[in-house]
């Protein structure tokens, strides 16, 4: 009789365990439902700006390519400082036209 009574209280103590989350949840549901929409807004912000980010990036490259065209690199890093000919020019200037 005794370990029955055992396993009941074990039983009762694991369902009481539920209830007490649902009840938690129950109570702070709205705070729950803020902290999802935040994280929400969080994640789909920092998305856009790594979108923006891919695309300043995209365009900061097609400027240096045009720079590097028209033999204005005035990029340090690059060991590139002497001036391009002009039938060198043309061919850049058709190849980003393509």
């Amino acid at each position: 009789v005794n370990r029955r009574q055992k396993m009941k209280n074990i039983i009762e103590h694991h369902i009481m365990w539920k209830f007490k989350i649902i009840r938690c949840l129950a109570r702070y549901r709205v705070t729950f439902f803020a902290v999802m929409l935040f994280l929400l807004v969080l994640l789909r912000h920092s998305f856009k700006l790594n979108q923006a980010w891919a695309k300043t990036a995209n365009n900061h490259q097609k400027i240096s390519e045009l720079h590097y065209a028209s033999g204005q690199d005035f990029e340090t890093t690059s060991a590139r400082h002497t001036q391009i000919t002009e039938t060198e020019f043309l061919q850049y200037v058709r190849k980003i036209e393509k």
